[in-house]
C-alpha cells in the first residue's frame, strides 16, 4: 500500500473493500480463525481477501481453480490505464495474494486485480453482505457489476478482473476492465 493511500482514509477504505471484493480462499479455512487475522492492519488485508464461502461452493472455472493467474501489473501499461481511467495512475506495485489472485496497487490509488473465475460469485456476495450496493452492467463479459465503492468487476471464461478508482467513473472503469480481461483471457 502506498503512503498516499495511508494518508487518505477514503482511499484506504476503497483499497480494503476492493481486496475484500476479490475474495475467495482455496483452503476453506475461516479467515477469522486464522493466525494471520490477529496481525497488523497492513498484513490483515491479505487475510481480509479470503472469503468464508470459498470456491468450493461455486462451479469450477474453465481453467480450473488451481491455475496461476497472470500478474495484474502486466495486463496493461500504466500510461494506457491512465488514459482509460482519466487520471495519471503512477507506478504500479504488484502483490501476488495467491496463485489464484494478483493485485496491482498504483501510486495514485488506482487498483487493478485478476482472479480465477470460480471466485466471482463469492466475491460479489461478500461485497453485498458488507452492505455495498451493486448494479449489474449489461452485455459486458459473462457477467459484470459496479459497486458503490468505486469498482467495476467483469467475469470472463477463466478469470475475472476488477478496476478500482476514486473518484469513480463507471464508464471509464468498465472500459479499463474490458482491456484487462481481454489481455488476461488472451
Amino acid at each position: 500500500m502506498t503512503a498516499r493511500i495511508r494518508r487518505n482514509p477514503l482511499a484506504a477504505a476503497v483499497v480494503t473493500l476492493s481486496l475484500l471484493a476479490l475474495g475467495g480462499c482455496s483452503s476453506g479455512e475461516d479467515p477469522a480463525s486464522s493466525e494471520d487475522a490477529k496481525t497488523t492492519p497492513a498484513s490483515a488485508t491479505r487475510v481480509a481477501t479470503e472469503s468464508p464461502a470459498g470456491p468450493a461452493s461455486e462451479p469450477s472455472s474453465a481453467a480450473g481453480d488451481t491455475d496461476a493467474v497472470p500478474g495484474a501489473c502486466g495486463l496493461i501499461a500504466a500510461d494506457q490505464l491512465s488514459g482509460l481511467v482519466g487520471v495519471d495512475v503512477g507506478v504500479g506495485e504488484e502483490e501476488s495474494v495467491s496463485p489464484q489472485r494478483s493485485v496491482c496497487f498504483y501510486s495514485a490509488g488506482v487498483i487493478t486485480a485478476v482472479e480465477v473465475a470460480a471466485h466471482y460469485e463469492a466475491s460479489r456476495s461478500l461485497i453485498e453482505e458488507m452492505g455495498s450496493t451493486t448494479e449489474d452492467i449489461p452485455d459486458v463479459g459473462l457477467g459484470a457489476f459496479y459497486d458503490a465503492n468505486g469498482q467495476v468487476i467483469i467475469l470472463g471464461e477463466r478469470y475475472f478482473v476488477a478496476v478500482t478508482a476514486y473518484p469513480p467513473d463507471r464508464g471509464r472503469l468498465t472500459e479499463a476492465a474490458k482491456v484487462l480481461l481481454a489481455t488476461a483471457e488472451g
